[in-house]
């Protein structure tokens, strides 16, 4: 198997370079699944291994469907996140509500203008530049949407699918590389 080898504090993980793929353990849906009542898996593959009752596939494209259900998951591929992220929003305006479970990335476009976007305060201070002269320059307080909640998962998470490498000693997946966090973006009540 060919692949960069990612180092991380206490664990060891092999990536496929374009693995996108990461199938969200039963558990933790079945968990969500639990708590809001799922209609729709809008990313999911043709053997919908989490078992949702409506479900759309890359060939589906949910990205191209006008209605989605009620109350739907996610776990894009990850380079489509930011894509899934904007349709969201804008199924809420619909009435729809997304529960992403995804990488915690807080320090990307998309998180800063579609859920960490709500400007509570500003504030202006001087800083020193590199040709050592003084500047100032205004600092935004922001708060998340007042329609998005977002939990940031403890540990890190073995995720399933093809792309995934097992631990020889264990026989399970090695944790993900990476900090993961569930986005709820509810849908706005209709008049």
């Amino acid at each position: 198997m060919r692949g960069k080898r990612v180092v991380h504090s206490r664990t060891n993980v092999l990536e496929k370079p374009g693995s996108q793929e990461w199938q969200t353990p039963k558990w933790i849906y079945n968990a969500l699944n639990q708590e809001f009542g799922f209609d729709c898996d809008i990313a999911t593959t043709p053997d919908n291994p989490l078992g949702a009752k409506m479900f759309f596939t890359k060939e589906d494209d949910a990205l191209k469907q006008e209605r989605w259900g009620k109350v739907n998951f996610c776990n894009p591929p990850h380079h489509l996140t930011p894509k899934f992220i904007e349709e969201a929003v804008e199924h809420a305006q619909r009435g729809e509500t997304t529960v992403f479970f995804i990488p915690s990335r807080t320090g990307t476009r998309w998180f800063h203008k579609h859920l960490y976007n709500k400007v509570i305060g500003r504030y202006k201070v001087r800083v020193r530049v590199g040709n050592g002269k003084r500047k100032t320059v205004e600092v935004l307080v922001k708060d998340f949407a007042d329609n998005v909640k977002v939990r940031f998962w403890q540990g890190r998470v073995q995720f399933t699918g093809p792309d995934m490498k097992i631990n020889p000693k264990t026989g399970e997946p090695y944790p993900a590389g990476f900090d993961s966090m569930v986005v709820i973006i509810h849908g706005k009540r209709q008049r």
